[in-house]
C-alpha cells in the first residue's frame, strides 16, 4: 500500500469513527432529553387502557418538545378504537397563550365511532402543558375533559377514576402541583340515544404564583 493509500484509508476510518460517535452522543442526548414519564393512573379494561393520566418525572433538565413528540406517539398507540358499523368522524384543536415569552396550551385528538342509530362512542387523548423554562414548572396545572352529547340522550357513561357523568355530558378533571404537563388518554365514552351531535370542549388552567391562564380547545361534530 503506497503512503498516498495509507493515508486516504486513515482519513475514511477516522470519518467512520468521527460518525459512529456523533451517532453516540446524539443517541445518549435523545435518550437524556425524552425520560420516562409517570403513570398516575391507569384502568385496564378487555380491549386495552381505557383511560390513564401521564405526567413527566421530576428533571429539570428534559427537552420538552422532544418529551412531547414522544409522548404523542405513546397517546397514540395506546388509544384504543373498536371496529364498530356506522359513521367514524374525527375532532381536534389546540389552544395556546404566552407567559414569560413561552407557550402553554391545551389541546385534544378524539374519534368519535357512531352506528348510524342509537350509540356513540368517543376515544382519544388530550393534552394540558406548560413549554417554558422560567419557571421550569408550574405551580399547580389542571386538566378537563368535557364532552356533551345533544339530541334524545338515555344515558352516557365513562370508565376510569375521575370522571363524572350526567344524561348529556361527560367530564374528567385532575390536577397536578409543581409539574409542567399532564396526559390523558380515555376510550369508550359513550352515550346511548339518539344523538345528532357531539361536542368536546379541553380546558388547561395553569397557576403561577397568583398569576392564572385558561386554554381552551373546543371542536364538534354533526352526526
Amino acid at each position: 500500500m503506497t503512503k498516498k493509500s495509507k493515508r486516504f484509508f486513515s482519513l475514511c476510518l477516522l470519518a467512520i469513527l468521527c460518525l459512529s460517535t456523533t451517532g453516540i452522543v446524539a443517541s445518549a442526548a435523545e435518550n437524556k432529553a425524552v425520560p420516562k414519564y409517570t403513570v398516575v393512573e391507569e384502568f385496564i379494561g378487555k380491549s386495552g387502557i381505557i383511560d390513564a393520566m401521564y405526567v413527566p418525572q421530576k428533571d429539570d433538565t428534559i427537552d420538552k418538545e422532544a418529551y412531547g413528540r414522544a409522548m404523542d406517539k405513546l397517546l397514540n398507540r395506546n388509544t384504543t378504537v373498536g371496529a364498530k358499523v356506522g359513521g367514524t368522524y374525527n375532532i381536534s384543536d389546540k389552544d395556546s397563550l404566552t407567559h414569560n415569552g413561552y407557550e402553554l396550551y391545551s389541546k385534544f385528538s378524539s374519534t368519535i365511532e357512531w352506528d348510524l342509530i342509537q350509540s356513540s362512542k368517543v376515544s382519544g387523548s388530550s393534552r394540558a402543558s406548560w413549554t417554558g423554562i422560567n419557571p421550569f414548572n408550574a405551580d399547580k396545572i389542571t386538566l378537563t375533559d368535557k364532552i356533551t352529547f345533544a339530541g334524545i340522550v338515555v344515558s352516557v357513561s365513562a370508565s376510569g377514576p375521575n370522571w363524572s357523568t350526567t344524561m348529556q355530558s361527560a367530564t374528567w378533571t385532575a390536577s397536578q402541583d409543581n409539574q409542567w404537563q399532564i396526559d390523558h388518554i380515555y376510550s369508550d365514552i359513550t352515550c346511548v340515544g339518539y344523538d345528532i351531535y357531539i361536542k368536546q370542549v379541553t380546558t388547561g388552567d395553569f397557576k403561577f404564583g397568583t398569576t392564572y391562564y385558561t386554554t381552551s380547545a373546543i371542536d364538534s361534530q354533526w352526526l
